[in-house]
């Protein structure tokens, strides 16, 4: 791994998979075990070059993004709060306290939460906000994991497949392929059913198989986004057991106008929690995956 003083992140490596008889990139070698730390780090790198050392950086998660703003915040030296729901492990908030952020924990559920850090930064004129999946800066630091799939291997992938939750990474996936000349590379976008935004939403717009209709499941309500002028697919919950990962309400309308936009093919595919689990726990049993364990 080598690291650059223009950013925080690793560069992580492609290992091969007997598996897929493909190759993997091995995302959890970053401080926080995630790509989130890509985009998220660049955004509190930007922050505090905008705001100056004092800035405050706040974020609602109960994930892997509040663990990466946590230690992006930490390693510039600069304060983090991190707001949390209730029922947080303390696995989790000892985690986060380990990387010195501020937990606040708040609210039964996760708008609950958000809601009480947007207060947080209306009331504090050096509080930013950090989007979880949703702004172009976030999306330009995930970018880089293309740029060094591109350096890393001699010709074209296939196909690029990623899970998606709000859009993040697939957002990231896109702009780095336009940088790097894929634009032609077909990307497939994989969601479990029960948290599947971008699936519909994406189905909602253009020529796609709702564009006409606009029908949605009763759990799913049609949203407009004025902005990117995309349908979007607003979910009331989660029925999906993967939702504390991928349980976005609704996809970055940046990122399907960018899905819309792109002159290759972007795949969306929605599988069911077994499909999913039973993927996982195939490649768990794997000596590919052994030595990759970080934490028990």
């Amino acid at each position: 791994m080598s690291t650059n003083q223009d950013h925080l992140w690793h560069e992580t490596p492609l290992i091969y998979s007997s598996v897929l008889s493909e190759t993997l990139n091995a995302l959890m070698l970053h401080p926080s075990y995630s790509f989130k730390y890509r985009g998220i780090s660049h955004f509190v790198k930007t922050a505090k070059e905008k705001h100056g050392p004092t800035v405050h950086i706040v974020i609602a998660s109960g994930g892997n993004a509040g663990l990466a703003a946590a230690c992006a915040a930490r390693a510039l030296s600069v304060s983090c709060s991190v707001f949390i729901p209730q029922g947080a492990s303390e696995s989790t908030l000892n985690v986060l306290r380990k990387e010195k952020a501020n937990v606040i924990v708040i609210g039964r559920h996760y708008p609950e939460a958000l809601a009480a850090a947007r207060d947080l930064v209306n009331r504090e004129p050096e509080a930013v906000m950090v989007p979880a999946y949703d702004d172009p800066i976030v999306w330009e630091g995930h970018s880089s994991m293309v740029t060094e799939i591109y350096s890393q291997i001699e010709r074209k992938p296939s196909a690029i497949f990623c899970s998606v939750g709000g859009g993040g990474l697939l957002g990231g996936i896109l702009v780095g392929c336009e940088r790097v000349g894929w634009d032609d590379v077909p990307v497939v976008a994989l969601e479990t059913i029960g948290s599947d935004c971008f699936y519909h939403s994406i189905s909602l717009n253009g020529e796609r198989f709702n564009a006409s209709n606009k029908t949605l499941p009763p759990e799913m309500d049609l949203v407009h986004d004025i902005a990117h002028d995309v349908f979007l697919a607003h979910l009331q919950g989660f029925s999906s057991r993967a939702s504390g990962s991928l349980g976005a309400s609704s996809p970055a309308a940046g990122v399907v106008r960018m899905a819309l936009e792109r002159d290759g093919i972007v795949k969306s595919l929605s599988v069911p929690d077994e499909l999913s689990m039973e993927a996982l726990g195939f490649f768990a049993g794997r000596d590919f995956y052994k030595g990759f364990l970080v934490r028990q």
